[in-house]
């Protein structure tokens, strides 16, 4: 980055912090005790800023420096720099969500790699302020097996319905059966649902 680059992000980065003073608050009052490392963050032209982090994220980065500061200063060298276009179109409104795994770099000087999520909480003159969160990959694992779980189970089910709508028997790994015994003189039918297959 150039002097001159360097001098555009120091006057956007003092705009985003002036106008984003009363979010900061707020993120410190809702995110701030979080065990999840997050930040606030604001994107514009000059490049990507954070603009609040919580305990979570210093204590994962390994830094106290984090407010204020320009993201590529803290991302690997080795890895991807920002992606322009895509702030581009978040300045469009074209996108809301961001998810990538980043390489940072820690105060110490090891790096860590985190899957990073990002939410575009609004839009305002000259920069986009986003809500973020960094989670290193192996905590994320058992969301990953859960996702594919109730995939598989929701395409089961559709299956059973398809089934059902064109009046085949079923015989895929879940079945739901109605059994009814025969009633005495005098007693209430008792249905019972049974269900087969993998417990949610």
């Amino acid at each position: 980055m150039s002097v001159a680059d360097d001098a555009t992000f120091e006057r956007w980065r003092d705009h985003v912090l002036c106008d984003a003073a009363k979010d900061i608050e707020v993120f410190h009052g809702l995110i701030g005790r979080s065990r999840v490392a997050g930040a606030l963050t604001a994107t514009g032209r000059p490049g990507v800023l954070v603009i609040a982090a919580n305990e979570a994220a210093e204590t994962l980065l390994r830094r106290t420096d984090l407010a204020g500061a320009n993201l590529t200063a803290i991302i690997d060298p080795t890895d991807l720099p920002p992606d322009y276009d895509v702030i581009e179109r978040i300045r469009a409104n074209q996108v809301d969500v961001l998810f990538r795994r980043r390489r940072y770099l820690r105060g110490d000087g090891t790096t860590v790699t985190v899957n990073a999520s990002s939410v575009v909480a609004d839009t305002r003159e000259g920069y986009a302020l986003h809500v973020a969160a960094f989670v290193e990959p192996g905590r994320t694992e058992w969301i990953e097996g859960r996702i594919r779980r109730d995939d598989e189970l929701n395409a089961a089910l559709a299956e059973t319905g398809a089934t059902a709508l064109k009046g085949e028997v079923y015989t895929g790994p879940y079945s739901d059966q109605l059994e009814v015994e025969e009633p005495e003189p005098g007693e209430d039918v008792e249905p019972v649902l049974q269900r087969e297959g993998p417990q949610l």
